[in-house]
């Protein structure tokens, strides 16, 4: 995943990760985090997540794939930390809402009641 932000750090994206699993409940590392220059920020950032439970493999050496809700927690927290960043393909807080609020069928979307935004 690549996050875009003037604000979030190497060390923010590991401790939304963990505060994901304590306040949340959810299954999700971070693993091979990388800073880069951004066009439109300050800094992008690249992660990779994973489950150490997961029902689904993935393309990476260690874990399995993370579930959508456990992501959705993880952006949501990120936004919170700096609601002008640019996750992934969502532009912005409102953004993230609406296009999971589309693309849900069926899903678990608690996480969305916890954006501060």
């Amino acid at each position: 995943m690549k996050l875009h932000s003037d604000i979030i750090t190497k060390t923010d994206v590991d401790n939304t990760a963990r505060l994901v699993r304590e306040r949340y409940g959810q299954d999700i590392w971070i693993e091979s985090v990388e800073t880069r220059n951004s066009r439109s920020r300050d800094h992008s950032i690249t992660f990779y997540a994973y489950s150490l439970n997961g029902k689904r493999s993935r393309n990476r050496r260690e874990g399995r794939a993370a579930t959508w809700t456990a992501y959705g927690y993880l952006i949501a927290e990120l936004f919170n930390c700096d609601p002008d960043a640019k996750i992934a393909w969502y532009d912005s807080p409102g953004d993230f809402r609406d296009k999971c609020a589309q693309f849900a069928q069926g899903r678990d979307i608690s996480f969305i009641g916890h954006l501060d935004y």
